[in-house]
């Protein structure tokens, strides 16, 4: 069975699903479905139309990117990794405006949005 490691975003959209666990497939997309049937919806957040994955979902499979059709074996590790993005709708992120105009500089350090997070 593949060791298969969830990102920590979804799961509190899927309750008892847990971020870690063993499933059987032979592929990543295989592995996928097998999470669809005990948490119906999972697989939209993660593949789209073609099938594909979505742009902000990344697949390892033991440590090398992979995609939906890369196979698994019993001793497999599977890392789902989901991008983490954003940033000010009015496109007038404190960073960036330091970068646009160094006079900017008088914007307290406390007021920049730190978004580096692991997951």
């Amino acid at each position: 069975m593949a060791d298969v490691r969830l990102p920590g975003t979804l799961t509190p959209l899927f309750p008892g699903l847990p971020r870690r666990l063993e499933i059987e497939a032979a592929t990543v997309l295989g592995a996928i479905d097998e999470l669809e049937t005990k948490w119906p919806g999972l697989r939209d957040r993660l593949v789209a139309e073609g099938p594909s994955l979505r742009p902000h979902i990344h697949t390892y499979v033991d440590g090398e990117r992979s995609g939906l059709d890369a196979p698994l074996d019993a001793r497999s590790r599977l890392d789902v990794i989901a991008a983490i993005s954003g940033g000010s709708a009015t496109g007038d992120h404190p960073a960036r405006m330091m970068r646009q105009d160094p006079g900017a500089a008088n914007i307290p350090p406390t007021s920049i949005d730190r978004r580096a997070r692991v997951v």
